[in-house]
This record gives C-alpha cells, sequence and structure tokens, in this order.
C-alpha cells in the first residue's frame, strides 16, 4: 500500500516538474563565469595596452628628463654597471651619476641605448605621466603642455644662448653660468639680459608645475 501511493505520486510529481537550466546542466553557469572573466581581462589587458601607447607617445615626443631640463644628473646603482657608450657617468664619493644631457637622446627624441639603459631611465616618471596614466589629463592635454615647455626653452636658449654657452648643456648649468656673468657682460645688452633672466625663472616654473612631482 504505501508503496503503491508512493509511487503513484512519485511518478505525478516527476511529470509536472519544471527542471532549472541550470539543475539540466549544472557546467553553464560555470562557463558564464569564466567567460565573463575572459571578457573582462581582455578589456583590461586593451585598456592596459593603450595606457602604455599614451604613455610611449607622450615621452618620445618630449624628452625633457633626458635633455638636461629637468635634471643635470641621474642616479646610478650597482646592478646598471659600466654604462655603455656614449653615455656618462661620474663618481661622488660612493655614488654613481649618470651626467645629462644624455647623449643617447638623438633626435628625435628616442633613445639609441633602450635595451642597455640604466635602471632610473625606466622607472622615472614625471608628474605629468603620472596624471596621464592616472586619467586626470588626456593624451592631447598632456602633449600639449609638453610643446609649450619644448617652445618655452628654444625661446629661452635663443635669448640666454647670446650671453653663455648652451650646447650639449643641462639648464642647471646653464642658469648658473648666466648668473655669473660679470657686470660688463651683462650691461652689453641689458635689456636682453633682463628678458634671459626671466625667461630662465619662467621656465623652472613651468617645469616645477607641470613635470615634477
Amino acid at each position: 500500500m504505501i508503496q503503491g501511493r508512493a509511487g503513484s505520486d512519485f511518478d505525478s510529481n516527476i511529470q509536472t516538474r519544471t527542471v532549472a537550466p541550470e539543475a539540466a546542466n549544472p557546467i553553464r553557469p560555470i562557463d558564464d563565469i569564466i567567460d565573463k572573466l575572459w571578457d573582462d581581462r581582455l578589456r583590461q589587458s586593451d585598456n592596459d595596452s593603450k595606457q602604455m601607447d599614451a604613455a610611449s607617445t607622450l615621452c618620445t615626443s618630449c624628452g625633457l628628463c633626458c635633455d638636461g631640463s629637468l635634471f643635470s644628473i641621474a642616479p646610478l646603482v650597482p646592478e646598471d654597471g659600466a654604462v655603455v657608450p656614449p653615455l656618462r657617468s661620474h663618481e661622488d664619493g660612493d655614488e654613481r651619476y649618470l651626467s645629462l644631457p644624455c647623449p643617447a637622446l638623438d633626435s628625435a627624441r628616442c633613445c639609441t641605448v633602450y635595451g642597455n639603459r640604466p635602471r632610473i631611465c625606466g622607472a622615472f616618471r614625471c608628474a605629468l605621466l603620472d596624471r596621464l596614466d592616472g586619467g586626470k589629463i588626456s593624451l592631447q592635454e598632456a602633449m600639449r603642455k609638453v610643446a609649450v615647455a619644448r617652445q618655452h626653452k628654444s625661446r629661452t636658449l635663443a635669448v640666454v644662448g647670446q650671453f653663455v654657452d648652451t650646447d650639449g648643456r643641462g639648464m642647471k648649468d646653464i642658469k648658473r653660468s648666466y648668473g655669473n656673468l660679470s657686470s660688463e657682460d651683462r650691461t652689453r645688452d641689458m635689456r636682453s639680459y633682463r628678458e634671459g633672466e626671466f625667461l630662465l625663472k619662467a621656465f623652472g616654473h613651468y617645469l616645477k608645475k607641470h613635470f615634477f612631482q
């Protein structure tokens, strides 16, 4: 009696019950999760690639960290070993430094010893690059700031170069020589000298505002 009644009810329930798709195919939800994770990974990879491309575009349009505009030296570490030509280094006590401007920077603002560049060259990030990677500034706006900086530098060197040699020298060294000019050299063309003095200060202020942390 019990078996007969239970069997009848059970058969009826089987005929009317709807089986959930997940129960019918328990692997499907796992496949969906994997697909979503893979899509997210591809999307993130695409975003990372775009960020790297943007950073590369900005850096190769700039070169201010290599040409002596921002720094006159860059620290070296023991892992760097001997620097490859045409790089120049010097020692100060127990510390070694790369001399800037870097002669490995070509006219297209690309590094000619990229595969053998010192650690600091790959690790350094200016404030403008950090803002670009952080999404706080567009590539177009960052490029504009670089263009303004380069125009500013050209104008500064054109005026300052009337008084001191600027070829192959960093801005810090140029500024020091300019400040050490004799009274006779300054008064030779006081108006131009004052203009150069102003441009040096203005250029330094612009770099500090947009390229330093």
